[in-house]
C-alpha cells in the first residue's frame, strides 16, 4: 500500500513500484481509506506518508503493526513528530531517489517482489 499527502507524488511513487513489479494498493491520500486498506487489505508492505491531508498516518501504522505487516514511513518531518514506540521502523526522508527506495523495501522484504 502507498499512501501520499499529494495525489501526483503517491501516483509518481505508486508507478515506480509497478515497475519493479509490485502489485500496489493505492495511491491512497485519505486516512480512512488508508486505515480501512491496513484492516482488509493483502498488503505486504506499505509505505505511509506521515502527514495526509492534515491527519497524521500512525492510526494506520498501529493498525499494521497489529496485523504484523512491515512499514516505511516516508516524510520530510524530523524524527521526532513520529511517535517513540513507532520510531523503530524504518523512514525515507522526502524527497528521495528510487534507489533509496528500493534499498529500504529490500531490507524489510529480503528481494524483489
Amino acid at each position: 500500500m502507498v499512501t501520499g499527502a499529494s495525489a501526483g507524488i503517491g501516483a509518481a511513487t505508486a508507478r515506480r513500484l509497478a515497475a519493479e513489479g509490485f502489485d500496489v494498493v493505492g495511491p491512497v491520500n485519505r486516512l480512512a481509506v488508508a486505515m480501512q486498506a491496513a484492516c482488509e487489505e493483502d498488503i505486504h508492505l506499505a509505505l505511509l506518508d506521515v502527514n495526509l491531508a492534515g491527519e497524521q498516518i500512525f492510526p494506520v501504522a498501529e493498525a499494521l503493526e497489529k496485523r504484523y505487516i512491515p512499514f516505511i514511513f516516508m516524510t520530510g518531518y524530523a524524527l521526532d513528530v513520529i511517535p517513540e514506540k513507532l520510531r523503530a521502523h524504518p523512514k525515507i526522508s522526502k524527497p528521495f531517489r528510487r534507489e533509496r527506495l528500493m534499498q529500504a523495501i529490500a531490507g524489510i522484504l529480503g528481494s524483489s517482489p
